[in-house]
């Protein structure tokens, strides 16, 4: 299993255009509705502010690379130019047992 860790950094003032853009682009959906898919949720941490955490969960990292050549992906991608000051990425891949 391969899991993303991504926290994106909204600008300033930005965030409920930035969560109605996801809705638009209906992110969630379409990457879950993905070969490979387990799980693509976002979360808002408790005490508010402009971070925005995803996890995903992929059952390989083949999987992933895929949904990064997807049209909602790359429409996903332009968006960020005009909402999101940072992206951090943290990857991880659960060994097989």
């Amino acid at each position: 299993m391969y899991i993303l860790h991504v926290t994106y950094k909204v600008k300033a003032g930005q965030m409920d255009n930035w969560l109605a853009r996801l809705k638009e682009i209906d992110i969630v959906r379409k990457s879950l509705d993905e070969p490979g898919a387990v799980q693509y949720r976002y979360y808002r941490p408790l005490e508010g502010g402009n971070e925005l955490f995803l996890l995903e969960m992929w059952d390989s990292v083949e999987a992933q690379k895929e949904h990064t050549i997807s049209p909602h992906f790359k429409e996903l991608a332009a968006a960020k130019a005009e909402f999101i000051e940072e992206t951090v990425i943290e990857d991880f891949v659960i060994p097989e047992r």
